[in-house]
């Protein structure tokens, strides 16, 4: 009797193992069968809105990331600003966190000031030219001196379109910008460029534009047509200039730290969706570029096309001079011959 007790004892232990290994087993998959794959989480932000084409590619980059990862790395994409402006995400980034971010290379000129050449005025005409400019060895030096200094250059070749004039009266001449102040970005190159023109640069970030604008606390901005569009920037600012000052690229960019703690192949996951994303982004601008511009057009906005732009590209040159990036322009434009 006491041997039969002793063997039902030993074979309820023994399914109440087998059953709890059968339960681990279920709840904590693996690549291999064996150990859970780490889990890595990465928030990736942006200041325009969700109908604007760079973000309609962050969300590709999003899907394409996780399911080329297979779910270790898990994004997260934030518009509108909501995890703050983009000086907040350099500093977020400096500290080593899980934050990815859209920006301009002039953000960092104070860093390795030659990069922010890419923003200057009438450096290139296209997107073709300025894509091959950003994968030249000459640009991707600067990234990686970036990398050194904390900052992970993903891809740069995410393109917003001609930065234009956007403003509450009509400009026939740079004589007409005297004094007319001008939202635009920290950027060095951005700033020094409508000072040249005789504007006044102000910071104001971008989703206080349109109120910014409307309270008369700027005369307008200097934006791309997509961000006029997406912001509805047309209801407050009725006269849109083509001086075409700047072709925008963006980079997708993060903390170094953070990624040279990732597995080399999710790393590799990383640039490659980045690039694939910066195509994709690229296309949708030159296709909706035209367009948003007409269906503008319908809403009220006056478009200036036929601007004389010789005196404008006159003092442009004279940007390059003053910040010390002659060399570095010049270097830029041997790169792509």
């Amino acid at each position: 009797m006491k041997k039969q007790l002793l063997w039902g004892i030993m074979m309820v232990c023994m399914a109440a193992g087998l059953t709890a290994c059968k339960g681990n087993e279920s709840t904590a998959p693996s690549n291999n069968g064996t150990e859970a794959a780490e889990t890595y989480n990465l928030k990736v932000s942006h200041v325009q809105g969700d109908k604007a084409p760079v973000v309609q590619a962050l969300y590709q980059f999003e899907k394409d990331v996780e399911a080329a990862s297979d779910g270790r790395i898990q994004v997260e994409v934030f518009p509108n600003g909501s995890l703050g402006d983009t000086v907040d995400l350099i500093n977020q980034c400096k500290t080593g966190s899980n934050v990815a971010f859209m920006t301009d290379a002039g953000r960092f000129s104070d860093i390795v000031p030659n990069m922010g050449v890419i923003c200057g005025p009438y450096l290139f005409d296209d997107y073709e030219t300025g894509n091959k400019m950003v994968q030249t060895d000459v640009f991707q030096s600067w990234c990686d001196e970036l990398a050194s200094e904390g900052y992970k250059v993903l891809s740069f070749n995410y393109y917003e379109g001609d930065r234009n004039i956007l403003t509450t009266k009509p400009i026939n001449s740079m004589a007409d910008l005297k004094d007319v102040k001008l939202r635009t970005g920290s950027t060095k190159q951005w700033v020094d460029t409508l000072t040249a023109f005789g504007a006044i640069p102000t910071s104001l970030a971008q989703s206080e534009v349109y109120t910014g604008i409307q309270q008369k606390v700027v005369d307008g901005a200097d934006q791309q047509v997509v961000t006029v569009n997406d912001m509805q920037l047309y209801e407050v600012c009725k006269h849109y200039t083509m001086t075409h000052q700047y072709q925008l690229m963006l980079g997708l960019v993060l903390s170094n730290d953070w990624f040279e703690k990732l597995p080399e192949d999710l790393q590799q996951i990383l640039v490659d969706n980045s690039v694939k994303a910066g195509e994709y982004s690229s296309k949708l601008t030159l296709e909706l570029v035209d367009q948003q511009l007409e269906d503008m057009k319908g809403k009220g906005l006056e478009v200036n096309d036929t601007i004389d732009l010789t005196e404008f590209k006159a003092v442009a040159d004279q940007v390059y001079e003053a910040e010390g990036l002659a060399d570095a322009r010049q270097q830029l434009l041997d790169a792509i011959k």
